[in-house]
């Protein structure tokens, strides 16, 4: 009972979030689609190792020539996710190009599986993929055996490209977010970050499995638990996360354009004088959510030329420019209105939750709102 449950767990999650996922499918945007076909590869594949943990030798033949498939498959369509997510250019045909490792490697295995005898296929299942003693394997199952070794090579050498591809997209993405708006909690990829990290560790794992080989795991309960598990709760966590997130880089488009024109230098002086002057006189930095796009509004000027000012001409990120004059309203607040409470002050500083501010603080001011308080209230008694 317990072999079953613990050998159909990864499946299960992947099956769970796929249903959920087509249920909505003509509703779902360019990254969550993606996401769905990482799910249906995901649950194929827990579906080939549920088949060669439960000893189901009669499917392995078709479920391993999928198995090659799906391994090389499973990371390279998560990293597609991840550009859906953060570029602005839809995914095209020759993204996909990334999949045909693993279609070559199946269709090598299926065929080398067709041309083999009963017998042969027999001596490879029990003598190479369970690594029992005593079968001798002929030339059919010695290059099935190499076909396997080369897909567990693909399939390590593919981890740190594609790793290092996702970091680079999504720190490219949010440095245009911190460009045009000035909350960006709601709109950062955080999330998708850790959930790298998390696989960078289950790689790790997943290359240690494919190096002892499976039948390493197929005798001992304990040590197919542990994969199990892991797999289970990682595949949980990123198609939750993967079905609440409501944004993707495409979605943002228009804000995300980066112009390359510049301005004259005294329209570039002219038009940061007005910018101050709204910060500083009328406190427009008070709006919560403020984008650049506002500010255009209010200026009567282009886009374009407020995002040079500011981005270029300045050197700070419209998020950073915007924040610095909020966390400084709040430090007023904290001194001149103590009784007021840190949900009150995020709020009246302009911040569009205390996530947002406390963040912002701690990063501008090196410490929280409540330390920097009690820490101005000491040198105030101090200096009486």
């Amino acid at each position: 009972m317990l072999k079953s449950v613990f050998t159909t767990m990864p499946m299960f999650v992947c099956g769970f979030w796929l249903i959920l996922f087509l249920m909505r499918f003509q509703k779902l945007n360019q990254a969550k689609r993606m996401l769905t076909v990482f799910l249906l590869v995901s649950t194929l594949l827990y579906f080939s190792h549920c088949s060669f943990f439960n000893y189901a030798y009669s499917l392995i033949p078709f479920t391993d020539s999928f198995y090659q498939c799906e391994t090389l498959w499973v990371y390279p369509l998560y990293l597609l996710y991840i550009k859906s997510l953060t570029n602005l250019k839809p995914i095209k045909i020759k993204d996909f190009l990334i999949l045909l490792p693993g279609i070559i490697m199946a269709i090598s295995s299926g065929v080398l599986y067709i041309l083999m005898s009963t017998e042969d296929r027999n001596i490879f299942i029990m003598g190479s993929l369970y690594n029992n003693p005593g079968f001798v394997l002929g030339a059919l199952p010695k290059a099935q055996k190499t076909l396997h070794l080369i897909t567990s090579v693909i399939f390590a050498l593919q981890l740190l490209p594609i790793l290092f591809t996702g970091f680079k997209s999504i720190y490219a993405y949010q440095k245009q977010v911190d460009a045009y708006y000035s909350y960006t909690e709601n709109k950062n990829l955080n999330s998708v970050k850790i959930l790298l990290l998390l696989f960078l560790a289950t790689s790790t794992i997943s290359f240690i499995i494919n190096f002892l080989g499976r039948s390493y795991f197929a005798g001992s309960m304990l040590l197919l638990i542990i994969p199990s598990s892991l797999f289970s709760m990682l595949l949980f966590i990123l198609s939750y996360i993967g079905y609440r997130h409501e944004f993707s880089a495409i979605e943002l488009k228009e804000m995300f354009q980066i112009p390359t024109e510049s301005i004259p230098d005294t329209h570039f002086d002219d038009l940061k004088n007005r910018i101050v002057e709204l910060m500083e006189k009328k406190q427009l930095f008070l709006q919560q959510d403020l984008k650049i796009s506002d500010l255009s509004s209010i200026l009567g000027t282009n886009r374009n030329y407020i995002y040079n000012t500011i981005n270029v001409n300045m050197g700070i990120s419209f998020s950073e420019f915007i924040n610095r004059y909020r966390v400084e309203h709040a430090k007023q607040l904290l001194i001149g209105n103590p009784k007021l409470s840190v949900s009150e002050i995020s709020s009246k500083s302009g911040f569009s939750s205390e996530v947002s501010f406390y963040r912002n603080f701690k990063l501008f001011v090196g410490t929280t709102p409540l330390q920097w308080s009690k820490k101005q209230l000491r040198a105030q008694d101090n200096t009486k």
